[in-house]
């Protein structure tokens, strides 16, 4: 299409409020990103030409052809409502003089600037809204650093401070939320366990399998606190102190958590082109899982009445900092089979702090699992307190009648009472406790014995069951039967 280069393009932006750019920072794009810094003073200006933003002339209609993609970034703007108008134009010089010029143009007075007016034609529009939200004073406080162990839970905490935003012109549209976002895919088993606000729990036990991030509204769904709620509605130097439990992390790893607080009006849909949420405060820092190393010492087999005294289970705990101190740790104990009669466990604790401890503990009959918190006669311990220690564990066990026994151990962290198994490189963890029992073979044959004759004796087998030698029997056989003469009486 042919097109006279007298016809330009522009653009005109127009607010509602001609002191809303008062004081602010303009950037602008041109099929790219907003920034490039704009030196038009804004100051009072109820519209703009878009020429005006980017400091130059209107260009000519001729030179275009597609698509232009414009980006404009305000730094500044004042909280408040603003409906504003984009109109595409173009534009061409009309005389609007009162000369009448004839051919030679002698005699006539010089055409003035004034004598032209532009005219613009609008062949394109759109409205649309501002919603600047007024929480300059919102923030969040630092949130520290987390290490622990693979499996165990993780107790996040973090309070948004809202300052006074009674002052500051908040629509009743503006919803408040929070956004926590995760750098790398969490795997199927992830979950936040518990949601505090406060002393008072607002949620539990929502999944975050295969999730990157996760919307606060979204897993509050009942309760005393419906989220999300108008961030007007927060108290002038509101603080809301939140805690949340995540759990189900069952590999080593680091990820950077982000959590935002943010406003949108409407509904919170990620997946809109249209969607857009301010943030209005922002907190990162990172979980690091690291696995346990554990070190079982099988002990040797025992014949019956024998002690099984050389029982050891090492773990080397990794990094542990910044996690909740609720957050406690003990290992459960548990035998395949259980004793008819009761057995005596003694035990001895060392560790890489130069900590020792001793004692005893009777196993009742038929019991098959105890708590190595119970062993001791204590109570689990913070697993903050095992940060880089190295544990050893020694077990003497006392009475256990002939057979097998598998001993199991499972280091678990514990939180409000339930338990979490705790990662670590040789799981199952297990030692084999073996009792042989006496050798008793039964003789049988024919007595008295005469002399000169013949008598066959045979041996009845004791077997004895072993998985350590094959899943095979012992089979005791006679080699050879000595018969003393008795002493004649003349």
């Amino acid at each position: 299409m042919d097109v006279d280069d007298e016809i330009t393009l522009d653009a005109l932006i127009t607010i509602t409020d001609g002191n809303a750019f008062n004081n602010v920072d303009l950037y602008w794009g041109y099929n790219g990103a907003a920034t490039n810094h704009s030196s038009f003073n804004f100051d009072g200006v109820s519209s703009v030409y878009l020429s005006q933003i980017v400091g130059g002339s209107p260009p000519p209609l001729s030179n275009h052809s597609g698509t232009d993609v414009w980006s404009i970034r305000i730094v500044g703007l004042n909280p408040g409502y603003y409906e504003l108008d984009i109109d595409a134009i173009a534009l061409i010089d009309l005389y609007i003089g009162t000369q009448i010029a004839n051919n030679t143009g002698v005699g006539l007075p010089q055409v003035q600037p004034s004598d032209f007016d532009k005219f613009e034609y609008v062949y394109a529009e759109e409205e649309f809204c501002l919603n600047v939200v007024g929480s300059l004073e919102v923030t969040i406080d630092a949130i520290d650093d987390i290490e622990t162990v693979t499996g165990a839970p993780v107790v996040v905490g973090f309070d948004v401070n809202y300052g006074n935003l009674s002052d500051e012109n908040i629509d009743d549209s503006v919803m408040a939320d929070a956004l926590i976002s995760f750098d790398g895919t969490l795997p199927a088993t992830a979950k936040i366990i518990e949601l505090k606000l406060g002393n008072t729990v607002i949620a539990t036990d929502y999944s975050l399998a295969n999730a990157d991030e996760v919307l606060l509204s979204d897993v509050i769904t009942s309760g005393p606190y419906p989220a999300p709620n108008q961030l007007n509605g927060h108290s002038d130097s509101q603080i809301d102190e939140w805690s949340v439990v995540f759990a189900g992390i069952d590999a080593p790893g680091t990820y950077t958590v982000t959590v935002q607080g943010i406003a949108y009006v409407g509904t919170y849909s990620p997946t809109n082109v249209d969607f857009c949420y301010s943030v209005t405060a922002e907190e990162e820092f990172t979980v690091t899982y690291k696995d346990l190393a554990v070190t079982a010492t099988p002990p040797a087999a025992v014949c019956e009445g024998e002690a099984i005294d050389d029982s050891q289970f090492i773990v080397v705990y990794p990094d542990i900092t910044n996690n909740s101190l609720d957050v406690l740790t003990d290992a459960k104990i548990t035998l395949s089979v259980g004793n008819s009669v009761a057995t005596t466990i003694n035990w001895e604790y060392s560790d890489s702090n130069s900590g020792s401890a001793s004692g005893n503990y009777n196993l009742a009959a038929g019991e098959t699992e105890v708590y190595l918190s119970d062993i001791v006669a204590g109570s689990p311990t913070p697993l903050l307190g095992h940060n880089l220690l190295t544990v050893a564990w020694d077990f003497e066990f006392i009475g256990l009648e002939p057979g097998q026994y598998i001993v199991t151990v499972e280091p678990i962290a514990i939180l409000d009472g339930d338990e979490y198994a705790l990662i670590h490189n040789d799981m199952p963890l297990q030692q084999i406790l073996f009792v042989y029992p006496k050798y008793e073979p039964v003789i049988t044959g024919d007595t008295p014995v005469y002399s000169g004759s013949t008598t066959t004796y045979s041996i009845i087998p004791q077997d004895i069951f072993d998985v350590v030698f094959n899943e095979e029997s012992w089979v005791f056989t006679l080699s050879l039967i000595h018969i003393s003469e008795p002493t004649r009486p003349y």
